[in-house]
């Protein structure tokens, strides 16, 4: 989940993951703490740990889970070495990178995931559901056209005047009144809402290829 970053001097306060898991370099770490005791190591490793899990580290919370003296000396000593502090907090310059490493993504997924609802979004309003027009139906009903539904589709005048520039050849008023006669006699026929202007389409193309 995400969780607020807490803002240090001079910052604005960041959205980082809470993480459940955080990459490890086996190597990077042995080769920077092979000088470390076995306590050191376990103050070093609870430190990161709560740093990558609440995108912060307190200098209040250095001592935490400390049980001994030795332990706050390998918490002191940690603290000192691979830390810096700020205004209230232990800083680690490269946990620092990862989280905003993790915080770039987490933007950009956030921002893909919106995006691709978007395109689904757009496709199915392109797409539609036989209301959508690519043009406004306006005017006068030139011709009523039957529905598989029993109701009828309305042929307006800028529908009309659509179809006579894209055929030129075709007596569209007539050949509109031809596919309401084939409708009527053939109602198990008639076409849905959404494919009604195919319907229309198919009959002007082939009234124009006959010329």
């Amino acid at each position: 989940m995400l969780g607020s970053r807490p803002k240090r001097a001079g910052q604005s306060v960041q959205k980082v993951e809470r993480l459940a898991y955080f990459s490890m370099h086996p190597a990077d770490y042995l080769l920077d703490t092979a000088d470390l005791s076995l306590a050191e190591h376990g103050a070093y490793l609870l430190m990161m740990l709560r740093y990558y899990w609440e995108g912060r580290l307190l200098v209040a919370d250095k001592y935490r889970g400390c049980r001994t003296d030795a332990d706050r000396l390998a918490a002191d000593l940690v603290a000192e070495r691979f830390f810096h502090v700020e205004a209230d907090q232990l800083v680690h310059n490269r946990i620092e990178r990862e989280l905003e490493k993790i915080r770039k993504f987490v933007e950009h997924q956030s921002y893909a995931g919106r995006r691709s609802g978007e395109v689904r979004a757009g496709k199915k309003t392109n797409k539609g559901n036989g209301t959508h027009k690519l043009i406004e139906d306006t005017g006068e009903v030139i011709e009523r056209i039957p529905l598989n539904t029993g109701e009828e589709f309305e042929v307006r005048q800028s529908y009309v005047d659509e179809l006579k520039r894209l055929y030129p050849s075709v007596d569209v008023p007539q050949t509109l009144r031809e596919a309401r006669g084939w409708c009527l006699a053939k109602p198990e026929r008639c076409k849905t809402q959404r494919g009604i202007r195919t319907f229309i389409n198919g009959w002007m193309t082939r009234e124009q290829n006959r010329g």
